[in-house]
């Protein structure tokens, strides 16, 4: 469920989050806020955010400590508006990842995997919030386990190493 961007009431938010308050403090804070959504409440230290900021700032923040992505919750001021053009179904980034193809042979077995990115909203800079990190640099681990659920073998690839197919090999030895 998306709200408009103008004209919208407590009464829209609530039912968008699905929150039983009317307390726009209550709602802007909690925790049924998507934080993938582009617009959402903001942590901005003004009573008036600008259209500039609202549209620019992404309001998540990266925790490298325990690497997940946290949103960047207000903390002092609470502005109806900024629930303008919230979206309650706005997706999280992912990467699907798909066997391909699965080859069995005396001497092993060769696995070609490969995975479909999706980033969520364009406008959030991922490597912005991330400090520095790129697509083409990320990991991605894959384990073989045989019928037995015993690990057979393992890979881990960069996205900049699958290619243009984005399909990647594995060979484990029978």
């Amino acid at each position: 469920m998306s709200l408009p961007k103008t004209n919208i009431s407590i009464m829209m938010v609530r039912n968008a989050l699905g929150y039983p308050s009317t307390d726009l403090g209550t709602l802007y804070t909690c925790n049924k806020v998507n934080i993938f959504s582009w617009y959402k409440p903001k942590n901005y230290d003004d009573p008036i955010m600008p259209v500039s900021a609202r549209d620019n700032m992404p309001g998540l923040k990266y925790d490298t400590v325990n690497k997940q992505i946290l949103w960047d919750k207000p903390k002092n001021y609470f502005r109806l508006g900024d629930f303008g053009g919230y979206n309650h179904d706005a997706e999280p980034p992912s990467i699907d990842i798909y066997n391909q193809v699965v080859v069995y042979t005396p001497t092993g077995t060769t696995l070609d995997i490969g995975g479909t990115p999706y980033w969520g909203d364009s406008r959030f800079d991922w490597g912005q919030i991330l400090g520095g990190f790129t697509f083409s640099n990320m990991k991605i681990k894959i384990e073989v386990y045989d019928k037995n659920k015993t690990l057979r073998n393992s890979g881990v690839f960069s996205v900049s190493e699958l290619g243009s197919t984005g399909i990647g090999s594995l060979r484990s030895a029978k």
